[in-house]
């Protein structure tokens, strides 16, 4: 079994057998930490937006 698989099946025992409050607190927890890898590619494409203004607006 690929460590994938694995933890789908980890993810779906704890789904049948924990408590809906802590379901969906682990939900939201990763929810919000999925905006840290976009937060991290905005400010990464900060230098080329600002570029790509500056020569939208020049002409």
């Amino acid at each position: 079994m690929t460590p994938y698989r694995i933890l789908w099946l980890v993810f779906i025992y704890l789904g049948a057998t924990g408590s809906l409050e802590l379901i969906w607190s682990v939900a939201d927890t990763l929810n919000g930490l999925m905006a840290i890898p976009n937060l991290v590619s905005v400010l990464f494409s900060i230098p080329l937006l600002l570029r790509l203004k500056k020569e939208f607006f020049k002409s």
